[in-house]
Order: structure tokens, then sequence, then C-alpha cells
């Protein structure tokens, strides 16, 4: 067999699983009750009951896929979680990222996203830390996925301000910010 069709039947095989992954997964939503989708995105180890499931990485996820690209409809979800997946993003592409994430929620729909705050960290590092490295390990992320670590490093970063800055002109509305070292922030699409 050729090349060529080796690929084309690679290509129709991958197409095939992932239908039926997304046949499972409305049937699972339908199960629930769901009329929408609650979508995890960069879930990893964290598997989430209830939502669809999204990573890089089969293993751990319901759909395997990127957050760069989101395989759901427009106005698809009702909630969307990005917990530690944002600060991964090269910053060129992070504007692109919550365009796509504001495609897929419904109007008036949640997101939720955990990162590190680099100014709660720099102040930790700055006023001479015991232990700089818990801190310093937070912005540069764990190096512990991927090729070489690549899937878990750090490319970029906000504080409280830049990340309200960013959703703003993506089309959301901060709700609220805890402002923690790891701050959780969640955000309305308007």
């Amino acid at each position: 067999m050729s090349v060529a069709r080796r690929t084309l039947s690679s290509l129709r095989s991958t197409s095939r699983n992932f239908r039926r992954r997304i046949q499972r997964t409305r049937a699972h939503q339908t199960s629930l009750g769901l009329e929408s989708v609650r979508i995890h995105i960069g879930s990893g180890d964290n598997w989430k009951p209830g939502w669809v499931n999204v990573d890089l990485r089969q293993d751990v996820s319901d759909i395997v896929g990127s957050v760069q690209h989101l395989p759901f409809r427009s106005s698809a979800a009702v909630e969307i979680l990005a917990e530690d997946i944002l600060e991964h993003l090269q910053p060129s592409h992070a504007a692109s990222v919550f365009s796509e994430i504001h495609r897929v929620l419904i109007g008036g729909g949640l997101l939720t996203i955990q990162i590190p705050n680099l100014a709660a960290l720099a102040a930790e590092i700055l006023e001479h830390s015991s232990e700089p490295e818990a801190a310093i390990r937070n912005i540069c992320g764990g190096h512990r996925w991927g090729p070489e670590g690549s899937w878990d490093c750090h490319h970029w970063g906000w504080t409280p301000e830049s990340i309200a800055r960013d959703l703003s002109d993506a089309g959301f509305a901060v709700v609220s910010n805890n402002r923690a070292r790891n701050m959780r922030v969640a955000a309305r699409k308007q």
C-alpha cells in the first residue's frame, strides 16, 4: 500500500474514532439531562464527571483536542473550565484561544480559569521566601508531560489586571477573581 493510501486510511480511522467519541459524549450528556455541554479544557489528570474532558493526552480525556481549535459547534457550551492550561500557550496564541472559547460558549456562558498570578508569585519571591523554588516552578511549569516536558512548561502569565484586560478584549466580563497565587477567575460571555 502506498504512503498516500496508508495516510488516507489512517485519517479515515481517526475520523471514525472521533465521531464515535462525540456520539458517546452526546449520549452521556443526554443521559445526564444536559441541554448544553460543560467543557473542561486541558483536563490532564483532573478528569471531571459530568463534563466533556478535552486534553492532548488520550489517556485522560473524553476527546483529544487542542484548546486552539475546540471540536464543538458555536454556542454549544454553557460553561467552560480551563484549569492550569492557559499559561502553557505561546503569548501569540492567547487572544485566539480566548476568541475560540468565546465562540463555543453560549451568550452569558461562564468561563472559569485557573492560572498562576504572576504578581503574587513575584511578591513571594521578592519577600525572600525561604523556599522560592515552589514559586519559581509555578511561574515556569513542572516540565513533566509531552516531549521533553514541552506540554508542561509555562510560556505566558497574567496578573489580575492583565487577565481582566485580555478577557474584556475577548468579549468577557470578569465576575470574580480570588487573586490567589493560583488565581481563579470567572467571567461571563457578553
